[in-house]
């Protein structure tokens, strides 16, 4: 995995780092810090690597969504009170503070 970080947190108050994830290359914004950044960086690299040997003729998009699968389920049986209710009541909360915080990985 490559990796570059500015050194500093820029006035927005968010680290930049560019990581490679299954050769593509991603600049990626966080309050976190840049090693576990990398770190999270690292995990999927490997499994989308994984995948993308395994499976060289299914489409990055669908390797991309069974990553994402993996990794909540990991997330899930170790955070069980992060589940869902499947009825939909009682953990709006809870899905949408882990949505927000995952969102700025993208920004």
């Amino acid at each position: 995995m490559h990796h570059r970080s500015t050194g500093s947190r820029p006035q927005d108050g968010y680290n930049r780092v560019r990581v490679k994830i299954a050769g593509d290359i991603y600049d990626l914004r966080s309050d976190a810090k840049v090693s576990h950044i990398q770190q999270v960086a690292a995990l999927v690299d490997r499994q989308m690597t994984e995948l993308v040997k395994a499976f060289p003729t299914v489409s990055r998009h669908r390797l991309a969504i069974l990553v994402a699968l993996n990794l909540a389920d990991e997330l899930l049986r170790a955070r069980p009170d992060l589940a869902p209710s499947l009825e939909g009541a009682g953990k709006e909360e809870e899905r949408d503070k882990l949505f927000r915080s995952q969102s700025e990985w993208a920004r």
